[in-house]
C-alpha cells in the first residue's frame, strides 16, 4: 500500500529536518566562536593565547541562547493552537451571524464526529484572500483549524469539506504537535 510508504517517507524527512536543525546549531556555534575569536584578537593588544575556557564559554552561551529562545517560544505557544492562530491574525468563527462560517463549523463538527475526535476550535483568517487552511495545537484537545476568507468565499461545500478534512488529518496524525515544536526550534535559531 502506497500510504504506508508515504508515511515512512514523511518520518524520514522529519528525521532529516531534525538533523539539519542540529547541523544549523553546530554551524551557529562555530560561527560565533570564529567571530568572537577574531574579535578577541583585534581588541586584545599583544595577543598570545585565548583565556582558559574561551571556546567552552562561547559554546555554552550560544547554546543557552538557542535553547532559551526555543524554550521561550514553546512556552509562549503553551496556550495551544488558538494562541498560534491568533498570532497570525485568525479570529473565532461566528456561526450564528455568518452563513459561510456556519457551514464551516458544521463541516468541522461532522468530520470530527466521523473521526471520533473532539471538535476543534474553528477560526477564520479574514485578511487572506487565497484558498488555504491550517491546523495547530499540541493535541486533539487544544486543536484549532483556521480557514482563510478566500477558501470560505471561493469553495463549495464539498471542496471546503476536503480542505477541512485535510486539516483534521494533521491533528489526528500528530503533525500539529511536531509543527508546534518545530516553531519553537526555529525561533531558537
Amino acid at each position: 500500500m502506497r500510504f504506508f510508504e508515504q508515511q515512512d517517507e514523511a518520518r524520514a524527512r522529519t528525521r532529516q529536518l531534525l538533523l539539519l536543525f542540529a547541523l544549523a546549531v553546530a554551524l551557529l556555534v562555530l560561527a560565533m566562536n570564529v567571530a568572537l575569536a577574531l574579535t578577541w584578537r583585534l581588541v586584545t593588544p599583544g595577543f598570545s593565547s585565548y583565556p582558559a575556557y574561551f571556546f567552552t564559554v562561547n559554546t555554552v552561551m550560544t547554546l543557552a541562547f538557542v535553547l532559551g529562545g526555543w524554550w521561550l517560544e514553546t512556552s509562549s505557544l503553551h496556550g495551544g493552537g488558538e494562541k498560534l492562530a491568533r498570532r497570525v491574525g485568525a479570529r473565532e468563527a461566528w456561526p450564528t451571524s455568518r452563513q459561510e462560517e456556519q457551514k464551516l463549523c458544521n463541516i468541522a463538527s461532522e468530520l470530527a464526529i466521523a473521526a471520533s475526535m473532539p471538535v476543534p476550535q474553528v477560526m477564520v483568517l479574514d485578511r487572506v484572500a487565497s484558498i488555504n487552511a491550517f491546523a495547530a495545537g499540541w493535541d486533539e484537545d487544544d486543536a484549532v483549524i483556521a480557514v482563510t476568507r478566500g477558501a470560505l468565499d471561493s469553495l463549495n461545500r464539498d471542496e471546503l469539506l476536503g480542505l477541512v478534512a485535510h486539516a483534521l488529518s494533521h491533528i489526528r496524525e500528530g503533525d500539529t504537535r511536531l509543527n508546534m515544536r518545530l516553531a519553537g526550534m526555529v525561533f531558537g535559531l
